[in-house]
C-alpha cells in the first residue's frame, strides 16, 4: 500500500466549499455514471463542507484528492463514504489509499463498526481500490453497489 508521492500533503476538514466543488467537478468523468448526473454538484460540495468529515490530499493551493465520510450514524454505528475523488493528473499515485486509510482509522477511532460506501457497479478502478482495503459487496441496485467493512 503506497503512501502517496510528494509534494502532496494531507489534511483534515480544510477545504472551502469552493475548493471541493471544483475538485468534484474535475472528477466527474471519473465517476460512473458521472456525479453531475447524479446531483447538483454545487449543492453537493456545500453539503460535503458543512455536513462530513474530510480527508484531503493538496498539492501547494490544489486540492488533489478529497474523501468526504459521515460518522454519524450511532444507532447503527455506520460510517459512510460519501465521495472519494482524485483529480486527474493525481491518479495512480497512492493518494486514494492514503485517504481510504484515514477515513478507516478515524470510523474506528469514532467507534464505529461497519464503514459502507457506494459505487457504480461498472466502475473498475473503484472497486479495485475498495477491494485492495477489505471492502466487500452487500447490496446492488442496478447500476449501483453498496460495498461495506467490518471495523471491529
Amino acid at each position: 500500500m503506497n503512501a502517496p508521492m510528494f509534494p502532496i500533503e494531507m489534511r483534515t476538514d480544510s477545504a472551502g466549499a469552493d475548493a471541493l466543488e471544483t475538485l468534484l467537478r474535475a472528477c466527474d468523468t471519473a465517476f460512473v455514471p458521472p456525479l453531475s448526473s447524479r446531483v447538483d454538484v454545487q449543492a453537493y460540495a456545500r453539503k460535503i463542507a458543512a455536513h462530513a468529515r474530510r480527508f484531503e490530499a493538496w498539492d501547494g493551493a490544489q486540492l488533489a484528492g478529497l474523501l468526504a465520510m459521515y460518522c454519524n450514524d450511532t444507532a447503527t454505528r455506520t460510517a459512510f463514504v460519501t465521495s472519494v475523488s482524485v483529480a486527474p493528473g493525481y491518479a495512480r499515485r497512492g493518494i486514494g489509499g492514503a485517504l481510504l486509510r484515514q477515513a478507516i482509522d478515524a470510523a474506528r477511532t469514532a467507534g464505529m463498526q461497519l464503514l459502507s460506501l457506494e459505487t457504480g457497479a461498472a466502475n473498475a478502478a473503484a472497486l479495485a481500490l475498495y477491494r485492495k482495503y477489505g471492502f466487500a459487496p452487500i447490496e446492488q441496485a442496478g447500476d449501483t453497489l453498496r460495498l461495506a467493512l467490518k471495523l471491529s
